[in-house]
Order: structure tokens, then C-alpha cells, then sequence
């Protein structure tokens, strides 16, 4: 059994052990990693925007979090860190709408003022 951490110290790994027991825990992980308020929120929020546009950023986001909860009994429990496995997660859905790696618009990873890759 893993020991419980306490609430503000609680890796990933202790957040989605406690959501299957309680679904609402999973709300944690959520603000954990997409946030504007937490510090990986822009990183995933940008991963995306910079394959499909903004336009779909915010969808995959959501819909990776939504796969997340589904799949959470599936978790690694040994890994702390739930980035990796919510990057595969979206690197999935991506590919649902970009299956060659191509973005779907054109110039669609133009965030950096018009200038493209």
C-alpha cells in the first residue's frame, strides 16, 4: 500500500491512487496540469497549439484530461510524475486530427509573431 501524502506535497501518482477511490480527486491532477495558474498548464496548452492551432488547443487539452480520468485505474502508481503519460495522451488525440504530424491549418504554429517553425 502507498502511503498517503499530505494534500500540497501529494505527487501525481498519490493524486490518481486517491481518484480511484475518490473521482473527485482527480479534479487536483487537472489543476495540477492545466491550470493557467500551475506551472504546466501553458507547456501542454502550447504542445498542442503548436501542432493543431489554437483553434483545437483547448478541446485536446479537455479531451486529454477527460481520456485521463477513464483510464486512471491503468496508471503506473510507481511513476510520480503524470506528465509523461498525459503527453502520450495527447500526442494521441493529435494525431486524431493531424495523423502525418501535419498541423491541421495552415500556419498553424505560428505563435511566434507570424514567423512560423
Amino acid at each position: 500500500m502507498i502511503p498517503e501524502a499530505p494534500a500540497d506535497r501529494a505527487d501525481d501518482a498519490e493524486l490518481i491512487r486517491r481518484s480511484r477511490r475518490d473521482p473527485e480527486a482527480f479534479a487536483d491532477l487537472f489543476d495540477r496540469h492545466d491550470s493557467a495558474l500551475h506551472r504546466h498548464a501553458s507547456a501542454l496548452h502550447r504542445y498542442v497549439t503548436r501542432r493543431l492551432g489554437a483553434s483545437l488547443a483547448d478541446d485536446v487539452v479537455s479531451d486529454t484530461f477527460l481520456t485521463a480520468f477513464r483510464k486512471r485505474e491503468r496508471y503506473d502508481l510507481t511513476r510520480p510524475d503524470a506528465r509523461p503519460w498525459l503527453y502520450g495522451i495527447t500526442a494521441n488525440l493529435i494525431g486524431r486530427h493531424a495523423p502525418y504530424g501535419d498541423p491541421v491549418l495552415p500556419g498553424a504554429g505560428e505563435d511566434r509573431g507570424g514567423r512560423g517553425r
